[in-house]
């Protein structure tokens, strides 16, 4: 079995500094440690500030959203509501982005319809609803996507989708 690359680090951060070497992921847990460190109101903003973490985001997603280059796909096998599932459409545009798997993280309300396999009026009736309550936003040119509050409730919608 082939040993993974390992990620190196150095950090220097005035006059403190820090060699690092590990997986991208103790890396990343070391460079935060130390920058709380130094820094330690990073780690009142880190307690605070709502961060969505991609990688979280897109296993929460798997078995319920695809990402395609043509854009985000509802698989779930379960039944769901209109406003669950845009919040799922929306999500998965935005991690899709972050990926680079899409050019945008914004839908059209035809891409939500094609997404979530709703009719585009249901669509178009849910949507200024949920730009009310805060998850959902528009943008110009009939454009939408989802904010950080859609991003923490698609977590709870995501569950509920999951196969049983």
């Amino acid at each position: 079995m082939t040993e993974q690359p390992k990620l190196k680090a150095h950090v220097v951060f005035g006059e403190a500094y820090m060699d690092i070497e590990g997986s991208p992921d103790e890396v990343l847990e070391s460079l935060v440690r130390f920058l709380t460190k130094v820094y330690p109101s990073l780690g009142m903003v880190q307690r605070l500030a709502f961060s969505p973490d991609i990688a979280e985001l897109a296993d929460a997603l798997t078995g319920v959203v695809e990402i395609a280059q043509g854009g985000p796909l509802i698989t779930s096998s379960k039944p769901l509501p209109a406003r669950e599932a845009l919040i799922l459409a929306l999500t998965g545009a935005h991690v899709g982005h972050k990926l680079g798997i899409l050019e945008k993280e914004s839908l059209t309300g035809q891409q939500l319809k094609m997404a979530t396999g709703k009719a585009s009026k249901t669509v178009m009736n849910q949507l200024p609803k949920m730009i009310e309550e805060g998850v959902v936003e528009k943008l110009q040119k009939g454009e939408y996507r989802v904010t950080a509050l859609g991003l923490r409730q698609s977590q709870a919608v995501t569950l509920a989708a999951k196969p049983t």
